[in-house]
C-alpha cells in the first residue's frame, strides 16, 4: 500500500512511471505531495526523471526551509500554493503528455465527459489562461481555478496541473484519464464528430458489488490460482500496450462452472498482482475484497455462455473513436479481423446501466464483441488469451481505419464473396 512507502520513494516510482507512458520527457514534468507532519515533498528541476533516487528529492519544512541535494522544481510555487490553500488535496502532478499540449495550445479543456470512465475519474479540469512558466502571474492563475474547486487545471500553451484528495497513484491516474480523453478526442474527429455523454446520463453508476455479493471464506484450487496467475499478466501486458488504463479496463476468467476471477474494483492494472484479484463464486466475493464494479455483467455473460471463459471491457483509444462518434466498427475490414472478430452487436450508453442482461445475452462467441457508446468494448472468448487476442485486434484494425481516413480514403471492406469464402 502506498502510505507504507516513504513519500520520497513515491515520488521517484511515479515519475519514472510518468515518464514510461510518454506522458513526460527526460526533464520535464513534476510532483509534490504533503504528508501528515506537514512536509512537503517535490521533485528536483533538470534531472532526468527515469532515474532519480530518494536522495534526488526536495524537502520542504512547514516553515519553508529547503532541504535536499537539488534546487525544487521551478514550478515549486504552484505545488506549494495547492497544498497549502487546498489543504483537502495531497498530492500534485504536473506533465507534458503530447494529448494534453495539444488540447492546451487551443486554449481548451479534454473533454472527459466523452467516455464515462474518465470522466469519472478525473472530473472535470478548469481553464487557466496563458502565463509565463516559472512566473507569480501563472501561480495566481493556476491557483484561481483550483480555489474555484477545480482539481485540476489546463494552461493554455503548457499542460495540466492535477491534485489528488488520496494520494500520488490517484494524481496519476487523473493525469492519465485526461491523457486518454484527449487523445480520444483528438483522434475520433478522423472518423466523425464525438459526442460527449448526456448531462443527465453523467451520474450513472452501476450498484456496487459491495452490496450485490455476500462475503464469504475461499479456499485455493489449483484452477483458480493458474487463473489468477494468467489474469495478473495479461493485464499488466494490455497495460503496457496501453489496451488498459491504471484505472480504466477490466479482465475476467472463470475458474468452473459458477465461478471465476476478476480485477478489483480500484486496482492499478499496471501493477496487477495474483493477490489482488477478486475471486467470485455465484453470489459470493471472496473475503475483504470487492470485485470491480462490472462484476455483475461477467458473472450474467458466463451463466448464459458455459462456452466463455474469459471476459474483457476496455476504452483503447482508436476503438473509442467508434464508440464516441456513433461511426459504425465493421469486423470485415481484412480477413483477420473478421477471422477474430466475428460480428459486433452495438448498444447505447444507457442501455450498459439498465439492459446488462441484454448485453450478456448477445456476446457468445459468434458474437465476441459489443461496443458500448462513451464507454468501451466487451470482448468474450474461449481462453484469456484468445479474449486477449481479440482485444488486440479490436484496437489495431481500429487504429487501421482511423489511419486510412486520415489519409484521405474510405477503407474499403472485404465482399461478400470474401467473407462467404472464410464461412465454408
Amino acid at each position: 500500500m502506498q502510505e507504507m512507502i516513504h513519500p520520497a520513494d513515491q515520488l521517484c516510482m511515479i515519475m519514472e512511471r510518468i515518464y514510461d507512458v510518454d506522458m513526460t520527457s527526460l526533464t520535464g514534468g513534476n510532483a509534490s505531495m504533503m504528508d501528515d507532519e506537514g512536509v512537503m515533498w517535490v521533485t528536483p528541476t533538470s534531472i532526468d526523471k527515469k532515474s532519480l533516487t530518494r536522495d534526488d528529492i526536495v524537502k520542504i519544512l512547514p516553515d519553508g526551509t529547503i532541504e535536499g541535494k537539488h534546487k525544487p522544481t521551478s514550478e515549486y510555487y504552484i505545488h506549494r500554493s495547492i497544498l497549502l490553500k487546498r489543504p483537502d488535496i495531497k498530492a500534485v502532478i504536473h506533465a507534458h503528455a503530447p494529448a494534453t499540449v495539444t488540447i492546451s495550445v487551443l486554449n481548451q479543456v479534454p473533454e472527459t465527459r466523452i467516455c464515462g470512465k474518465t470522466y469519472e475519474v478525473a472530473g472535470l479540469p478548469g481553464l487557466t489562461p496563458y502565463a509565463l512558466p516559472g512566473s507569480m502571474e501563472l501561480v495566481d492563475r493556476v491557483m484561481e481555478a483550483f480555489e474555484n474547486g477545480y482539481d485540476s487545471a489546463m494552461l493554455e500553451k503548457h499542460s495540466a496541473f492535477v491534485g489528488s484528495k488520496i494520494g500520488l497513484l490517484d494524481a496519476f491516474q487523473k493525469f492519465e484519464a485526461l491523457d486518454i480523453a484527449s487523445r480520444i478526442q483528438i483522434n475520433s474527429y478522423t472518423i466523425g464528430e464525438p459526442k460527449k455523454i448526456e448531462d443527465s446520463q453523467l451520474e450513472n453508476r452501476l450498484e456496487s458489488p459491495e452490496k450485490l455479493f455476500a462475503e464469504k471464506e475461499i479456499s485455493h484450487t489449483c484452477r483458480e490460482l493458474d487463473a489468477r496467475r494468467k489474469l495478473a499478466d495479461i493485464v499488466q501486458r494490455g497495460y503496457t500496450k496501453k489496451l488498459f488504463a491504471s484505472a480504466i479496463g477490466v479482465m475476467s476468467v472463470r475458474t468452473g462452472g459458477n465461478s471465476f476471477v476478476i480485477t478489483p474494483m480500484g486496482g492499478d492494472n499496471g501493477y496487477m498482482t495474483v493477490s489482488d484479484l477478486v475471486f467470485v463464486e455465484g453470489d459470493c466475493r471472496e473475503k475483504g475484497k470487492i470485485p470491480h464494479e462490472t462484476a455483475l455483467l461477467h458473472k450474467m455473460i458466463y451463466d448464459r455462455h458455459p462456452e466463455v471463459n474469459s471476459v474483457i471491457l476496455a476504452s483503447p483509444v482508436y476503438t473509442m473513436g467508434f464508440a464516441v462518434t456513433g461511426t459504425v466498427y465493421d469486423t470485415t475490414l481484412y480477413p483477420e479481423s473478421y477471422g477474430v472478430l466475428q460480428h459486433c452487436n452495438f448498444y447505447t450508453y444507457e442501455q450498459f446501466f439498465s439492459e446488462q442482461e441484454k448485453i450478456a445475452e448477445g456476446l457468445d462467441l459468434e458474437h465476441p464483441m459489443a461496443m458500448i457508446d462513451n464507454c468501451g468494448v466487451v470482448l468474450a472468448g474461449p481462453t484469456p488469451i484468445l479474449a486477449f487476442d481479440k482485444l488486440e485486434v479490436c484496437e489495431s484494425s481500429a487504429q487501421s481505419m482511423h489511419e486510412s481516413r486520415r489519409m484521405g480514403f474510405e477503407p474499403p471492406l472485404m465482399t461478400q464473396q470474401q467473407i462467404d469464402e472464410m464461412n465454408e
